[in-house]
């Protein structure tokens, strides 16, 4: 398992640091250490399975309304 992040959008990807696992299925922190320089910022993260799978790109909408499970983005402004 891991979780990358994204500082340009997604065009490259560096990994997190993963925090302990709590329980199993449970939510897990994680940490991204990131010397950002001045500017606006398209961050995204995801995770990949033991599997390897990878989160999708967009979200797959279920009719229940959980499950999502797609790359997140935040946009930030960093002065």
């Amino acid at each position: 398992m891991k979780v990358e992040v994204s500082t340009d959008g997604g065009s490259t990807w560096s990994s997190a640091t993963l925090g302990h696992e709590q329980a199993h299925y449970a939510w897990r922190l994680w940490n991204y250490d990131w010397k950002a320089k001045s500017g606006d910022y398209a961050i995204l993260s995801r995770a990949t399975d033991s599997q390897g799978r990878v989160q999708p790109a967009a979200p797959v909408w279920n009719p229940s309304g959980y499950l999502y499970n797609a790359v997140d983005q935040v946009k930030i402004h960093v002065a």
